[in-house]
């Protein structure tokens, strides 16, 4: 099955989950989980190599880095909104080709990942709102909120699945996760 989901995880007006935009001067970036400006050279962690990089200060924007970089907070007891926006190529691996009837063609589950308090959804598996025409590959949104009980860092999940069901119906297949870091304060 070709999956191809596009995730973008906003909270509020912040984007990109738990990575972020390093900006070079030359107006291309790269995603980063993090970074560190050392003294001649910034040094980062690269998601989509998965590794440890380098590059000279001079190359990098850090005042553009900055300004993207919105920082996700909360306030114990307070609703944090959560918005996914998601693409799926519509395809299924079934003898007909036809997806499964009266399902929709993606699942999405919240749940805590890290963090010293409970947080509670108002949905953990919001239902998808189509977004997309008749006969275009398949677009949605979904929202829900969270509250924290306890001020704190905190990592966020986010699994979308496709017509194989969680998890991929048994066969670890087809599915994306989004981290998105929080600070409960």
């Amino acid at each position: 099955m070709l999956l191809r989901f596009a995730l973008l995880i906003a909270l509020a007006v912040a984007a990109l989950g738990a990575s972020g935009r390093l900006y070079l001067k030359d107006g291309d970036y790269q995603i980063v989980r993090e970074y560190q400006v050392l003294a001649d050279r910034v040094r980062y962690f690269s998601t989509e190599r998965g590794d440890w990089e380098e590059i000279p200060l001079e190359l990098v924007d850090l005042e553009r880095t900055k300004k993207d970089a919105v920082e996700r907070q909360a306030a114990v007891g307070a609703e944090l909104p959560l918005n996914v926006w998601l693409a799926d190529d519509g395809k299924t691996s079934s003898a007909t080709q036809r997806p499964p009837a009266n399902r929709d063609p993606v699942n999405i589950t919240w749940t805590k990942y890290r963090g010293e308090g409970k947080v509670t959804f108002e949905n953990a598996k919001p239902k998808p709102q189509k977004t997309s025409a008749e006969g275009a590959p398949y677009t949605a949104t979904a929202a829900t909120t969270a509250k924290f009980d306890a001020a704190g860092a905190y990592i966020l999940q986010v699994v979308i699945g496709d017509y194989s069901g969680v998890g991929g119906g048994g066969f670890q297949c087809c599915w994306t996760t989004g981290l998105v870091k929080v600070t409960v304060k």
